[in-house]
């Protein structure tokens, strides 16, 4: 003989009441309506619950995908060529002080690692075994900045501009540091106008 959700919830309850009533413990009240509206809440909560899962996977399939159709123009030079370079481009009108100057070339060039971790990790392997080999340079203005970011992305060279909160030395939002990541003798050419860093003293 069938027997309904309810009755069988409603049958559970009265046992696990006799045995309260036992042991001297708390009865349970059941409510009907309390029930089915929980039941109600709790099979929403896994439809939705189910539903994001199933996006966040559908999307996290799509960025992976979007990775691989992306990689850049230095994983194939990276099959080629041996010696690569990061430059650190800082501006020099910020007159940030060394502790400063120091942090933003450490943001920008985990920056631009992080970037390249999917997109180009065979060019991150060979900067790694040339000793992760960095100069520093210094520009006079933004504009200067965004030129040669122009300019590196028109040799297909990946960037990363460093923006600082502005919590010390400097206004908020400002660009930084630019890091360039790429075969050396490309890079060298195109950071050939900028001079080598002198840290005031």
């Amino acid at each position: 003989m069938y027997m309904g959700g309810y009755d069988i919830r409603f049958r559970f309850i009265n046992l696990q009441n006799k045995l309260f009533q036992q042991f001297h413990l708390p009865r349970l009240n059941w409510n009907p309506r309390k029930e089915q509206n929980e039941f109600r809440c709790l099979a929403l909560g896994y439809l939705i619950g189910t539903r994001r899962h199933a996006r966040f996977l559908i999307s996290a399939r799509e960025n992976a995908t979007a990775a691989v159709a992306e990689s850049l123009e230095i994983e194939k030079l990276a099959n080629i060529l041996e010696d690569f370079k990061m430059v650190l481009v800082v501006r020099n009108d910020l007159k940030m002080g060394k502790g400063k100057i120091a942090a933003q070339c450490s943001h920008a060039t985990l920056g631009l690692y992080k970037k390249l971790l999917n997109k180009a990790p065979k060019a991150l392997n060979r900067w790694e075994m040339c000793g992760q080999v960095k100069v520093v340079l210094k520009i006079e203005s933004e504009e200067e900045l965004l030129v040669l970011q122009k300019s590196a992305k028109s040799l297909k060279l990946p960037t990363h501009i460093t923006v600082d909160a502005g919590r010390t030395q400097i206004a908020p939002n400002s660009r930084t540091v630019m890091a360039i990541l790429g075969p050396a003798d490309v890079v060298d050419e195109d950071a050939k106008p900028y001079r080598d860093w002198k840290a005031p003293g």
